[in-house]
């Protein structure tokens, strides 16, 4: 008999100390006053909307019995400033009470990620490594690794893999989840811009290692990482440079299908030239039309995706709806 699992993805959320900074005239004042040294007078410059977040966390509440475990493919917050980092967490963290840009929301919806009493995996994006202003100055970060420890846990020397398993107690199973950070180290690679990826070769080298382990113990896993691999949507200034090297991997190990965020656009189709699915997920607030969530149904035994159910934004009705 087979057994059946089911996880909520959604991706680039974009967070921050507050929402919807984009206009010409929000920069301008966020940019003088932090020459001010002011930054919280106006937060910092962003592109997530309070009124799809706020949606957001009540599909997740309201749906929470459709789903084991939530997944979110990086950017999670707008920046790596501890502003942003620490808003973002916030929605999700247990015991922490939610940020400025979800005051208004009623009580009962207030960190509704963590009230829906979910397993959370995720992992950090460029947006997360990045402590910059939109404007000027751009600085690699790790400060995420501290303030989502609790959820983002390197198990890897390099500290760009996490290997985390969750029991599921509907079907009885552990799932073991690959989360990848391909995000570029401060001071190297000089000539890519900070958008892009990079795929290390000791990153491959633990990731082979994991997947050698896992494939000889039959042990079921899920791979999960920001940038979405040969993707079309994706321009040269945020690609993932040296990406054939763990496409190789995946081949290697027959890897069925992967999860990914980072370009915005939904995407569901198979890797060119290979027999690997990409999933990868639009942001789920940011300020523009398109915006989903999707809860997919997983074959454990045999290790394959059996239904997926997508949920449009409409702002219209200003909720997400199948």
């Amino acid at each position: 008999m087979s057994k059946y699992f089911s996880f909520c993805h959604i991706s680039d959320l974009h967070l921050s100390i507050q929402a919807n900074q984009q206009s010409i005239k929000d920069i301008f004042s966020w940019y003088q006053c932090k020459k001010n040294n002011d930054t919280k007078k106006y937060g910092r410059f962003t592109t997530y909307e309070r009124v799809k977040l706020e949606a957001l966390c009540r599909f997740i509440y309201l749906n929470k019995d459709k789903f084991d475990f939530i997944l979110i493919t990086g950017d999670i917050s707008s920046s790596a400033s501890e502003d942003d980092l620490n808003s973002a967490l916030s929605i999700i963290k247990p015991g922490e009470k939610s940020k400025l840009w979800i005051k208004d929301t009623p009580n009962f919806y207030d960190n509704s990620f963590y009230l829906a009493h979910k397993p959370i995996i995720l992992l950090p994006g460029n947006h997360d490594r990045i402590d910059y202003d939109g404007l000027t100055s751009f600085k690699y970060s790790d400060k995420f690794d501290e303030i989502f420890k609790y959820f983002w846990v390197p198990s890897t020397p390099s500290n760009k893999i996490s290997a985390k398993s969750i029991f599921v107690p509907t079907i009885n199973e552990t799932i073991n989840l690959l989360t990848i950070d391909f995000s570029l180290n401060e001071g190297r690679f000089k000539n890519i811009n900070i958008g892009e990826g990079y795929v290390e070769e000791d990153i491959i080298n633990e990731l082979d290692r994991i997947l050698k382990f896992y494939e000889d113990n039959k042990i079921f896993y899920i791979i999960a990482l920001h940038y979405p691999p040969k993707s079309e949507n994706v321009s040269t200034y945020l690609k993932l440079n040296n990406e054939e090297k763990f496409i190789n991997l995946l081949n290697k190990y027959k890897v069925p299908f992967i999860f990914s965020g980072h370009s915005h656009i939904e995407e569901h189709k198979l890797i060119p030239n290979t027999s690997i699915r990409n999933y990868c997920s639009d942001s789920s607030t940011s300020f523009c039309e398109n915006s989903n969530i999707n809860i997919f149904k997983i074959d454990f035994e045999l290790n394959k995706i059996i239904d997926k159910k997508t949920f449009k934004w409409s702002s219209l009705k200003r909720n997400f709806y199948e």
